[in-house]
């Protein structure tokens, strides 16, 4: 009984340890990157291992414009030349057939081992030497192009291939990574714009002109009035009878009466100075 737990526990240690490496390989996920600069007029190029630690060799096909770019010359990357500084462990690339006339190059390399741990290539440092490598993102190679012409506006670099993971080259299990093209922008490019042509309508305005109809001023007041009518009156003429006479009064009467009364004051007069005297 005890044997059978000791069996069944070692088989469950086993497993776990099987099924922790699954899930560290799977998040690693390991592929090929590279980056584009101009440098010193000529455009650089570096191949990366990305999250690529037991990547054992690679091959890699660089497509480029020939009438723009000539390759120069490649160099182990920046970290790719430690692992000769360690005793078990070295790296070593290849350049292809180098078709300068059709555009493309063949750019291959393999570790004596594989891509060890940043670690694991400390540990494994010769006598005086200090290796310290990135192991997330390792510098393979880097390749040169040349500007052959000197008036474009930019270079273009299409990376696509593929590597091996495992214990060395000779038993790696090839994978493929996606293609991806990097360019490196030379100059900016004039911009060629149609200009801008705008056609306006002219303005029309049709407006009737002001015509104000205004009766003339007259220079004098023209005022009808009709003529004032006045009326005579008629001379009162009473029908009343006189009581003195029973006559009628008449005007002529009237200026008969006033005419005695004068001449009777005027010989009341005389009497009354006749009398004085």
């Amino acid at each position: 009984m005890k044997i059978a737990k000791k069996v069944l526990a070692l088989v469950m240690a086993l497993a776990m340890v099987a099924c922790f490496a699954c899930v560290s390989f799977a998040a690693q996920n390991p592929t090929i990157v590279a980056t584009a600069t101009e440098e010193d007029g000529m455009i650089k190029v570096v191949l990366t291992a990305k999250d690529a630690v037991g990547m054992a060799s690679f091959d890699v096909v660089l497509e480029y414009d020939a009438a723009v770019l000539t390759y120069s010359f490649a160099d182990n990357g920046a970290d790719a030349v430690q692992m000769n500084d360690t005793k078990k462990n070295s790296f070593t690339y290849e350049v292809g057939d180098t078709e300068n006339a059709s555009g493309k190059l063949l750019v291959g390399g393999y570790f004596k081992t594989n891509l060890k741990s940043a670690a694991d290539a400390a540990a494994d440092a010769k006598p005086g030497k200090t290796v310290a490598i990135d192991d997330k993102t390792f510098d393979l190679v880097v390749v040169y192009f040349e500007l052959v012409d000197a008036e474009a506006y930019k270079a273009s670099v299409k990376v696509s291939g593929g590597f091996g993971m495992g214990e060395n080259k000779d038993d790696a299990v090839a994978k493929t990574f996606n293609a991806f093209t990097k360019t490196v922008t030379l100059k900016e490019e004039p911009t060629t714009k149609a200009p801008e042509t705008t056609t306006k309508a002219p303005e029309t305005t049709t407006k009737a002109p002001e015509t104000t109809t205004k009766a003339p001023v007259a220079d004098k007041e023209t005022t009808t009035k009709a003529p004032e009518t006045t009326t005579v009156k008629a001379p009162s003429t009473s029908t009343e009878a006189n009581p003195n006479t029973g006559d009628k009064p008449t005007g002529d009467n009237m200026a008969l009466a006033a005419a005695f009364g004068v001449v009777a004051l005027a010989g009341a007069a005389f009497v009354f100075t006749k009398k004085r005297k």
